[in-house]
């Protein structure tokens, strides 16, 4: 092989191998540019496993990245993308899952301003929160009334039970930061409802911002 096409050879691996670029990426690159296929015959499948472990570390290193915007970034599908992020918390595209990332988010910067200790834990583990005295709570969460006022009415919000072997609830209304911490004993089997503001006595306001409970 001559000393010119040898030197692009390396070049071509350690853009593959090194630096994790995709087969395109690098047939795009090249002057005179050549196609995918010819790029995967030059370097074969060798250093593959190399390649996966770059790509797992940078999906390691952007939680802050959606699976869409990670899968651009290497050069992937969104559900490739997964597998690399199996076991991990990171931000979610749109629908019900960015809410409840965005309320488990702002839930946990509230328990730290109360000093009490805590892990997120990553989704579809049965809770959202692990606390330093080896209970979990989950977090639920409205964005919106369940039912609107009416003259004989107050709002009030729903807030799903998706797991009933959580040892506290933690209720947020998003609009207005409204938190109520609720214990296991206390919970209905599938939502619960809580009336607020009113002027009445709610069966919950006494957990409003009760936050020791959880220490």
């Amino acid at each position: 092989m001559p000393i010119q096409d040898q030197k692009r050879l390396e070049c071509i691996k350690q853009l593959r191998f090194e630096q994790g670029w995709t087969l395109q990426q690098i047939a795009d690159s090249l002057d005179p540019k050549i196609s995918r296929e010819r790029v995967r015959q030059l370097i074969g499948n060798s250093g593959k496993y190399v390649v996966s472990q770059k790509k797992k570390e940078i999906a390691l290193a952007h939680p802050e990245l959606t699976n869409k915007e990670l899968g651009d970034l290497l050069g992937l599908i969104p559900t490739s993308v997964n597998k690399y992020r199996k076991g991990t918390r990171h931000v979610m595209f749109g629908g019900n899952a960015k809410l409840a990332y965005e309320a488990e988010e702002y839930i946990s910067g509230v328990l730290n301003e109360h000093g009490i200790g805590h892990t997120l834990v990553p989704r579809n583990t049965g809770h959202d929160v692990e606390l330093e005295s080896g209970k979990c709570a989950e977090i639920s969460s409205a964005y919106k009334t369940w039912a609107p006022p009416s003259l004989s009415s107050y709002p009030y919000y729903r807030f799903r039970i998706c797991n009933r072997l959580a040892d506290y609830y933690i209720c947020i209304i998003m609009t207005t930061k409204t938190v109520f911490v609720i214990p296991s004993c206390d919970v209905p089997k599938y939502y619960i409802y809580i009336f607020w503001p009113t002027k009445k006595k709610s069966k919950f306001a006494k957990y409003l911002n009760n936050f020791d409970l959880l220490r």
